[in-house]
């Protein structure tokens, strides 16, 4: 994802990233259907909460 975005300063993606990031993980839910929000929703949170704690290092 970053080497999509090389010409966006550093400090400036981070933030911008972070803020993408706590986004989705304001949202209630993010997928539709009973499965999907069982099987993947708790993952997905997971995997948010630890790429923002990447970006804040």
């Amino acid at each position: 994802m970053r080497k999509e975005y090389a010409w966006v300063p550093g400090f400036r993606y981070q933030e911008a990233r972070a803020q993408v990031l706590q986004s989705f993980l304001d949202r209630p839910q993010f997928y539709h259907g009973d499965a999907a929000v069982a099987l993947l929703g708790v993952q997905a949170r997971i995997n948010l909460a630890a790429a923002l704690s990447r970006l804040a290092q």
